[in-house]
């Protein structure tokens, strides 16, 4: 992964004295340390939590904290707890259909538990012959009747 890997190479050496460097897991931890770059950070009672969350990975954020904390009243954190669970599980769905899974079943927003249970019961998850991997690419999407 490389930070503002979008730049042209003109722009990039406009930009910077020093190039961003490319990391991964195995990269030393003095680099992984400052690795992370800018963090948004979200409350987690966010009524669009989840949709918001997919558009600031599109918009190319890499580094999410939804909070807990400080920006929720006691009162209703049991209520940002079970939006956040949803939230997750819905993008969780997005993220693995996005990634080529056109064949799983559909994600439901307001089923989320069901939608994710959907998901990794679907031979698209679990089976590895070569004709599964042939209806993952078929481009014919299957939809959950549920």
């Amino acid at each position: 992964m490389r930070h503002f890997g979008y730049l042209t190479a003109a722009e990039t050496a406009a930009l910077f004295e020093a190039p961003p460097e490319e990391f991964d897991r195995a990269s030393g931890t003095e680099l992984l340390s400052v690795a992370l770059g800018a963090t948004l950070y979200m409350p987690a009672d966010r009524p669009s939590l989840a949709a918001d969350i997919v558009k600031q990975a599109a918009a190319g954020v890499t580094s999410v904290t939804v909070c807990l904390e400080d920006s929720i009243p006691d009162a209703g954190l049991p209520a940002a707890v079970d939006n956040l669970v949803t939230a997750l599980m819905s993008v969780i769905g997005f993220f693995l259909k996005y990634r080529g899974a056109v064949a799983a079943p559909a994600v439901e927003w307001r089923r989320p538990v069901a939608s994710t249970i959907a998901l990794f019961r679907s031979p698209v998850y679990t089976r590895t012959s070569r004709r599964s991997s042939t209806a993952v690419h078929s481009g014919e999407p299957r939809h959950s009747s549920e």
